[in-house]
């Protein structure tokens, strides 16, 4: 809902404010919503998860307009077809260029990081062992208060 109730706003603005800079306003707000999107947590609330979507979301708005309006600003209305299909073509090519890198580093850091923790899973280390022994505890603790009926008075 925001790109859609922005796009409109941008097109009225682009005639007065230069293209260069509504894109780079559009980087510097999408890095913005990204560097606010790193605090996720598995515990968050929707609203929360709303507001970070919508601050992702916002900056799109900044960078599709604009680039749009300079891909096809100086190619003739008989170049306008094939000018679309190159345009739509690079920009699926090098989104998928970007989420396959993207995927590989998360890949290849999940690896490393389980091979440290595998390294520190084992009954000699005294702090896996530790922390093992404290959740045994705590859930045993848990599932014995729910097990254990109240009693209304």
């Amino acid at each position: 809902m925001v790109i859609i109730v922005l796009i409109p706003i941008v097109s009225l603005a682009m005639p007065h404010v230069q293209t260069r800079y509504i894109l780079g306003c559009g980087f510097f707000l999408l890095g913005c919503g990204l560097l606010y999107g790193r605090s996720i947590a598995p515990d968050i609330d929707f609203p929360h998860l709303v507001i970070l979507r919508a601050a992702q979301a916002f900056p799109l708005a900044f960078l599709f307009v604009p680039a749009s309006v300079l891909a096809y600003q100086t190619i003739s209305q008989k170049m306008g077809g094939d000018a679309a299909a190159l345009f739509t073509m690079f920009r699926n090519v090098c989104g998928s260029i970007g989420i396959s890198v993207s995927t590989a580093i998360v890949a290849t850091r999940t690896q490393v990081h389980m091979a440290y923790l595998s390294g520190h899973l084992s009954r000699s280390d005294s702090t896996f062992h530790n922390a093992l022994s404290q959740l045994t505890t705590a859930i045993r603790g848990i599932v014995f208060r729910r097990a254990t009926p109240r009693r209304r008075h």
